[in-house]
């Protein structure tokens, strides 16, 4: 136990961001839509594509769920603990920004505006939320306000996918990770990078994407690669690669367990984010058994502990590759 963490934050993990496997989280939280007729699961199918502000896309294909959303200009998400009767113990408000059909499915976007958890007491709340405020003020780090950390802290207690984006061509490629990106329906994507990124800039220069779920155990080295959001494009024998995708040819990363082969179609700008709408060209599924590496928020994981909820965390990581 990082004894100092403890006392300060309430938390005995040193680190923001704790690396686990999905799999091992799934079923222990649900996430409902609150609708006029009841509620509506979204634990699978939401996706969170932004931090500065936070965004979240809600797909859906039900005509009748799609026009009563679009009627609405705030909805709300509840996160309930399955191992606790079913209790809310975080919520977040959101209003909508927009919606864009994608095929059979429309892709609602929405923005944080407020939210509020249990994941801590009262006190350590308030000096976390200090603490949190002091180092986002060091050089290199994106400073979030209050009321906008503690929603993000409430949207990573649900286990975010790091996947690998590969891209390129004979002048180069690049492989970085990204945790901001989802499947829109079965034949869409949407994923979000950082306006004025080199990342960001190649993909809309090349439009064509692999994106990799890659094996837990490679979380160490897929942290390493977020350098590369800034990196120009290099010779493929920079990366570690095992192999080259059937549809576009495109480097698949060491340690993937599947991947999608994505086409750019159109963006949305909102706050930091540049947001990219996909259509899913191919997908192959390498390693059926393997887990797929997430993370989730050390305020959630601390919670689970004490909860007696099996976190599955495999370490503690210091950086956040989104």
């Amino acid at each position: 136990m990082n004894l100092k963490s403890f006392i300060l934050l309430g938390s005995s993990l040193p680190n923001e961001y704790i690396c686990t496997s999905g799999s091992l989280l799934d079923g222990l939280l649900h996430v409902k839509l609150s609708i006029d007729l009841g509620e509506v699961d979204v634990s699978a199918s939401h996706i969170l594509l932004g931090y500065k502000p936070l965004m979240i896309g809600l797909p859906f294909r039900d005509r009748k769920l799609v026009s009563w959303a679009e009627e609405k200009s705030m909805v709300r998400l509840s996160f309930r603990s399955f191992t606790l009767q079913n209790r809310e113990i975080a919520w977040l408000e959101l209003k909508r920004v927009g919606s864009w059909r994608m095929g059979d499915t429309t892709l609602l976007l929405y923005q944080g505006k407020r939210g509020g958890h249990e994941f801590a007491h009262a006190g350590y709340k308030w000096i976390n939320e200090l603490y949190e405020f002091l180092r986002s003020r060091k050089a290199g780090n994106i400073h979030l306000p209050t009321r906008l950390y503690t929603q993000v802290r409430i949207a990573y207690a649900v286990p975010r996918k790091i996947s690998l984006i590969c891209l390129g061509n004979g002048g180069g490629y690049n492989i970085f990770p990204s945790d901001l990106h989802g499947s829109v329906g079965r034949d869409y994507y949407a994923g979000s990078l950082r306006i004025g990124s080199q990342a960001s800039g190649q993909v809309e220069g090349l439009r064509k994407i692999l994106v990799a779920d890659i094996n837990v155990s490679a979380y160490a080295e897929t942290y390493s690669l977020g350098q590369n959001h800034m990196d120009k494009l290099r010779s493929l024998n920079a990366f570690q690669t095992s192999g080259l995708s059937k549809r576009f040819q495109l480097p698949v990363p060491r340690h993937t367990v599947s991947y999608k082969e994505l086409l750019l179609k159109d963006s949305f700008d909102s706050g930091i984010h540049r947001i990219h709408f996909y259509e899913t060209l191919g997908e192959e599924t390498i390693d059926t058994n393997s887990p797929r590496l997430c993370h989730i928020h050390r305020i959630y994981a601390q919670w689970a502990e004490r909860s007696a909820i099996k976190s599955g965390i495999l370490s503690s990581l210091a950086s956040d590759p989104s």
